[in-house]
C-alpha cells in the first residue's frame, strides 16, 4: 500500500465519525419503533455499518504507525480491566470518540 497523506488520514477518521453517527441514528430508529421488521432491517443495517467502522480501523492503522499501537496498548489495557472489575463499555467508546476527535 502506498503511504497515506494527512489528507487520507484525515478522511479515513472523518469517515469512522460518520459510520459511528449513523450506527447511533439506526439504533434509536430500532429501538424506537413497534414494527418487528423494521427493527430486523434496521439492525442489520448497524451490523454493516459496524463492520465499515472495523474496517476504516484497520485502514487507518495501515497510515497511521502511532494509531496502531495506540490501539495495540488499548486493547491490551481494555482487556486487563475486564478481567478485573466491571467495566462500562459505554464509557470506553465514548472516550475513544473523544480522542479521535481530538486527532482531527
Amino acid at each position: 500500500m502506498e503511504k497515506c497523506n494527512i489528507g487520507d488520514k484525515e478522511r479515513i477518521r472523518e469517515v469512522i465519525m460518520d459510520e459511528l453517527g449513523a450506527i447511533n441514528k439506526y439504533e434509536r430508529y430500532a429501538n424506537d419503533t413497534d414494527v418487528e421488521e423494521f427493527e430486523n432491517i434496521i439492525r442489520h443495517i448497524v451490523d454493516d455499518e459496524k463492520s465499515h467502522v472495523s474496517e476504516m480501523m484497520l485502514m487507518l492503522e495501515r497510515c497511521d504507525e502511532k494509531q496502531k499501537e495506540f490501539n495495540i496498548d488499548m486493547h491490551e489495557h481494555f482487556f486487563n480491566i475486564v478481567g478485573t472489575r466491571r467495566f462500562d463499555v459505554v464509557e470506553f467508546i465514548d472516550d475513544k470518540i473523544d480522542k479521535l476527535n481530538e486527532l482531527l
